[in-house]
């Protein structure tokens, strides 16, 4: 008759239990040791508009809280800016549900790229890389995303980021297409660089305002001819100072090389401008319109006057509605 070892079945069997444990143990402790540090998604979307109109909407995080499935809503009050908020160097920092949410825009390109890095507690620091080209009129963006793993969190990362890049991009593409189908007037940073110049500066009335001052256009570009200067630019206007009836302005052009200035006409270097800029089309009776809209969105950003807003009169002709002006106000930070 056999006897039953009961003891040592249970003994087996406690030992094939504690063998799971180890391993299990070993599987969570070396697993996420051999995971890759770093993991990323790609996702591009054609756009119906302007890489101009894309690339406002990138570059200015103001406008992220619209559409980033990164930034989450948040009271305006809340948001401390840096740099603006717009361009290379901005930053956007508020209070999230975990801590404190930064974002900083480390490279912006006019009209095709933008990169920023993102530090969101409770997500992976990522990197965004944006880039925008044209396309049959339209815009294609491909949008790169790099972010840190964190061991067993890695395995939901890609498929978390890849969430949040695909309803970015929507919302992105919406935003955009919106602006593009409105003609919302757009504002970018920029630089006018430096250049030799000859003007006139008058105090006008507001009456015979356009009258006088395309009097002291031919004329400046009849004194060209006589002081052996070519004109190689389009010309321009500087309001000094707008009173109730006159405005002190100074119309000019950029010239070739630098002369001395005769009689009431001044020459010399214009120095380069950092400012932001808005190109309106139509006829000159209607830029009050893109002034106005300007000055209100250097308001909202903060942004300090550095000097006397400017326009260039890019293009002209018969039809007036068509006339293109390039309206310039230098302006400097106001740090957070």
């Amino acid at each position: 008759m056999k006897m039953k070892n009961s003891g040592g079945n249970r003994m087996n069997k406690n030992w094939i239990w504690i063998g799971i444990v180890v391993i299990l143990i070993l599987v969570g402790f070396l697993v996420p040791k051999l995971l890759p540090d770093t993991g990323s998604v790609t996702a591009s979307v054609e756009v119906k508009a302007s890489p101009r109109t894309v690339y406002a909407q990138l570059n200015d995080f103001r406008n992220w809280q619209l559409w980033s499935a990164w930034i989450q809503k948040y009271s305006p009050d809340e948001a401390i800016y840096g740099n603006g908020g717009i361009g290379a160097g901005a930053q956007v920092s508020f209070p999230s549900d975990e801590g404190t949410f930064i974002a900083v825009m480390v490279k912006s390109e006019p009209h095709r790229m933008v990169e920023t890095a993102i530090d969101n507690p409770g997500s992976p620091f990522s990197v965004h890389h944006v880039e925008i080209r044209e396309t049959n009129g339209n815009s294609l963006v491909t949008w790169s995303m790099g972010f840190k793993n964190s061991g067993w969190r890695t395995l939901f990362n890609k498929a978390a980021s890849a969430r949040k890049l695909k309803k970015s991009l929507e919302g992105l593409q919406d935003a955009a297409e919106l602006w593009e189908n409105q003609a919302i007037l757009l504002v970018e940073p920029g630089l006018i660089e430096s250049f030799p110049y000859i003007s006139i500066r008058r105090q006008i009335s507001y009456d015979v305002l356009s009258e006088n001052m395309s009097a002291v256009y031919d004329r400046l570009l009849n004194a060209a001819v006589g002081m052996n200067v070519r004109v190689v630019g389009s010309p321009y206007a500087i309001y000094h100072s707008v009173g109730e009836e006159r405005v002190d302005v100074e119309c000019g052009f950029p010239v070739s090389e630098v002369v001395a200035g005769q009689d009431s006409i001044s020459a010399g270097i214009f120095e380069e401008k950092e400012c932001v800029m808005l190109d309106f089309t139509g006829d000159f009776s209607r830029l009050e319109e893109g002034h106005s809209h300007l000055q209100e969105w250097i308001r909202l950003r903060g942004f300090s006057l550095a000097g006397s807003p400017m326009e260039i009169y890019e293009s002209s002709g018969e039809d007036s509605t068509e006339w293109l002006t390039r309206i310039c106000y230098p302006v400097t930070f106001e740090k957070p």
